[in-house]
């Protein structure tokens, strides 16, 4: 066999290692693109916050409510008080008896109005910052998506000129080599013609017997190690 055939697979190996990386890019850019978890995830929490939002909003919106009502009715019985319009002693003590019980549960109103509005600008808050987290992932998203369909169109048009660089380059090549060198690739992926260097397999580092080698020096037949079970060669 002669030693030419050797280079030409090796080429052939390269643009099959090529090609190997280009559609594993591929498949990682799709896969990519196609993965929405993390945003869809942000977009769930964002409406699960939206809602804890919106209900300490109108828990806040009911208890400023129920506050403002209890203020009006202590200011108009203290109004009614001061007019002079009760002179009943019992009368006047009924009404002053009922401001006081009014101006306690306005205290226990005002401290839940409080808490609603405390609760309700921390739920706020959470909201936003997760709407702000959300928009930031979607951004970058975006971005990635748009480099990534560039480099798509990139690779639509190499890959095609690497498998036509293949084909050209497989018709060069004995047969019998060819369909050892493919099946070897369908069984164990990669690299599958290694140089011999230093007496040695350079993929799995065994030294070769002296018999082995010579025989791989020649580079005129199959030799396969006996480790690894690659195909070997020498350097021209």
């Amino acid at each position: 066999m002669p030693p030419l055939a050797f280079g030409r697979l090796q080429h052939l190996q390269e643009v099959d290692l090529q090609l190997d990386a280009f559609r594993a890019e591929v498949k990682h850019i799709e896969t990519t693109l196609a993965d929405h978890g993390d945003i869809e995830a942000a977009r769930r929490t964002l409406a699960a916050l939206q809602k804890v939002q919106e209900q300490t909003s109108t828990t806040l919106r009911d208890a400023e409510l129920a506050l403002a009502t209890l203020t009006t009715e202590v200011e108009e019985k203290s109004k009614r008080l001061y007019s002079g319009t009760v002179v009943s002693p019992r009368e006047l003590e009924a009404l002053q008896a009922d401001i006081a019980q009014l101006m306690q549960q306005r205290s226990v109103r005002e401290d839940h109005a409080l808490q609603a509005m405390v609760a309700a600008e921390e739920a706020e808050n959470a909201r936003d910052e997760q709407r702000d987290g959300l928009e930031s992932l979607e951004a970058t998203f975006a971005t990635l998506e748009k480099e990534y369909s560039a480099r798509l169109q990139e690779l639509a048009v190499e890959i095609p000129a690497r498998e036509e660089e293949r084909t050209a380059l497989a018709a060069q090549i004995d047969r019998t080599l060819l369909t050892q060198y493919e099946s070897l690739r369908a069984r164990l992926g990669d690299r599958v013609l290694v140089l011999v260097s230093q007496g040695r397999c350079t993929f799995c580092h065994i030294a070769l017997p002296d018999t082995q080698l010579r025989r791989a020096q020649q580079n005129q037949e199959i030799v396969y190690c006996d480790s690894c079970g690659r195909l070997l060669y020498t350097a021209l």
